[in-house]
């Protein structure tokens, strides 16, 4: 779980510095050396991180479904390496709300890393610091106006956990309720697999990042289930049984 977990913010990472690439090497200050008073500079994040509102400047994509997604993302991998979640369908049982409350804290350890932690994104990209100042509600620099934003906010610490548990929940019910329907209902692999890629997106990146082909369930594997219809999909039988039967 570590390691998927650390797989994933690598990959988080490269996208940011990628991005800001001017602010991550020091370009835009710092004389070009990174992580030139890197002490300093995190205490002033965190400093603008308390006195900061909801909004951190982000376009609400980024906040109301980019954050979520990632949540999503942190509860799968936590998901899928818990051998008491990994096959709990979606059901109104204890087991199942527990599981998925136990991936959430997981998310929402990774979030807060993420936000505020000691290699968090605003330590990498000088986020609430001196050296870069607030820009205006329209993204524009340097901030003339009432509103200003220097990237700090706690709209992504609460809809990291929060959006991410729904969107969580909102994949399990359709994996069981439209995914497992598909199945029951067609031998056809292709469109088994398709519609559940579809349907769980999310699920898609997890599953590689865990070794595992894209389309994977646990489900695959052996039979499983909080509810009590047979798999469409089921391992064949061996020749043996089938001579048993007679």
């Amino acid at each position: 779980m570590l390691l998927e977990t650390f797989e994933l913010f690598s990959i988080e990472q490269a996208y940011v510095v990628h991005d800001d690439w001017g602010w991550v090497a020091g370009k835009h200050s710092e004389n070009g050396v990174p992580f030139n008073h890197y002490w300093r500079d995190y205490k002033q994040s965190l400093s603008s991180w308390i006195h900061s509102g909801w909004s951190d400047g982000d376009p609400n994509l980024y906040g109301y479904v980019g954050h979520p997604v990632q949540g999503v993302a942190t509860s799968y991998i936590f998901i899928q390496n818990d051998p008491k979640s990994e096959r709990v369908e979606f059901s109104r049982t204890k087991e199942y709300w527990n599981s998925r409350l136990k991936a959430t804290l997981w998310n929402a350890v990774y979030s807060t890393q993420w936000n505020l932690g000691p290699l968090s994104e605003p330590t990498i990209e000088k986020y609430g610091t001196n050296h870069r100042s607030p820009w205006n509600q329209n993204g524009t620099w340097p901030c003339n106006t009432k509103h200003c934003y220097t990237g700090m906010g706690q709209i992504d610490l609460v809809m990291t956990p929060l959006g991410g548990m729904g969107w969580l929940v909102g994949e399990d019910i359709l994996d069981r309720y439209v995914a497992r329907r598909v199945e029951r209902s067609t031998g056809n692999r292709f469109l088994v697999d398709a519609t559940r890629c579809g349907l769980d997106p999310i699920r898609v990146g997890t599953n590689i990042l865990h070794g595992k082909r894209p389309w994977y369930r646990p489900r695959d594997t052996k039979d499983v289930y909080l509810d009590d219809y047979p798999a469409k999909i089921a391992a064949p039988r061996n020749n043996s049984d089938a001579g048993s039967s007679h």
